[in-house]
């Protein structure tokens, strides 16, 4: 908060300025961090990798 001069009243336009900048910057880091997290999520995902899990649970399944 900023006190203006002419007024004599604290203004509190400048710090929700900052405030939405750094929301906005973690929002920013956050975006990157998921892309990443996606990414390697994606990759045990592979077209080699799907039936194997998929052979593995009918497996537990079948068990009496």
């Amino acid at each position: 908060t900023e006190v203006d001069k002419t007024t004599k009243k604290t203004t509190a336009k400048p710090a929700a300025k900052t405030a939405a900048k750094t929301t906005a910057v973690k929002a920013d880091g956050k975006k990157d961090h998921r892309r990443k997290k996606l990414r390697s999520r994606r990759l045990p995902l592979a077209a080699n990798a799907r039936p194997k899990r998929q052979r593995k649970h009918s497996t537990m399944l079948s068990r009496p």
